[in-house]
């Protein structure tokens, strides 16, 4: 058969057209979800901080070491940290890292520049900031050892 002879007609059944109601009620719901989903991506994209922009909110301000012979203060200001250790003050940056437990690096001032960032893992409970540091990798756990040149330093915030 050529084409011209095949023209036979193609029947839809009449409840997948719908009826006028329900052909008239699809643009409205299709309306509807797109506002809802839009309303949605607006309030979690803006209106809800990331854990790891509230952290940097807690890091900021003066915490105090009081368990060392020596005051060591940390300061931190935006995305910088000010180190006192004694008389020797360096500046340097930070990055809060989205991992668990929660990780810091902090790059090491050029005088330091042989040992490489120090990467490790803090814990913010209210006033209370604990930083365990190496310059090999992310601990494990807030605790030190030697071995493997990682530093627990328990610090407590400085009030104004």
């Amino acid at each position: 058969m050529g084409a011209a002879g095949n023209s036979a007609a193609v029947t839809v059944p009449e409840n997948c057209l719908g009826n006028a109601a329900t052909t008239a009620r699809r643009p409205r719901m299709k309306r509807f979800i797109l506002s809802f989903f839009a309303a949605i991506t607006l309030v979690f994209a803006s209106g809800c901080p990331s854990q790891l922009e509230k952290d940097t909110q807690a890091l900021q301000g003066t915490w105090k070491a009081d368990s060392r012979e020596k005051p060591l203060l940390f300061t931190f200001a935006g995305n910088q940290v000010t180190v006192t250790d004694g008389d020797a003050v360096d500046t340097t940056t930070y990055t809060l890292l989205a991992e668990t437990p929660s990780r810091i690096v902090m790059k090491v001032p050029q005088r330091f520049a042989t040992v490489g960032d120090a990467q490790g893992i803090y814990s913010i409970e209210g006033d209370a900031l604990k930083l365990c540091l190496s310059h090999q990798s992310f601990p494990a756990e807030f605790k030190d050892d030697e071995a493997r040149e990682i530093q627990l330093i328990v610090l407590q915030r400085v009030k104004p």
